[in-house]
């Protein structure tokens, strides 16, 4: 194991680099399908639980807002989904790890503790439930 600027970094094997290059590229066709289209023309399937009770669920609003972060407008993407954004970003830093992985043939770990990568991942959870229930709250008093 190597460390390079607070980073370590291990030998992957091929099947590894491989699978990682094919995430990448899935990311790159998200992107691609958020940006280049426009969210009701993509080939989706229709929301289950919308259909059936007419209320949002926890990620109805998500592929409008990746498609307005993904052309720049920030109020928008958190308009039609508060995770959006941050979603968008994950799956940024995702394409751009995996692709570096996948391309140099090393596991690259930054230095975040599993503590503190457990609390961020909690908070995000805990925030994307919080906003489903407070949205589906304000639908069901109106």
């Amino acid at each position: 194991m190597t460390t390079v600027i607070g980073l370590q970094t291990e030998r992957l094997s091929t099947s590894a680099r491989v699978a990682r290059i094919s995430l990448a590229i899935a990311i790159l066709v998200v992107f691609a399908a958020v940006f280049l289209s426009e969210p009701d023309s993509l080939p989706l399937p229709a929301c289950a639980f919308r259909n059936l009770t007419g209320h949002s669920c926890f990620a109805c609003g998500m592929t409008r807002s990746l498609h307005a972060i993904a052309h720049g407008e920030v109020l928008a993407s958190v308009h039609y989904h508060l995770m959006g954004p941050l979603m968008f970003a994950v799956m940024l830093l995702g394409f751009l790890r995996w692709t570096a992985e996948g391309c140099s043939g090393r596991r690259i770990r930054a230095g975040i503790g599993a503590v503190a990568r457990r609390w961020a991942m909690s908070a995000i959870l805990v925030t994307w439930v919080l906003f489903g229930v407070i949205r589906l709250g304000v639908e069901l008093a109106h």
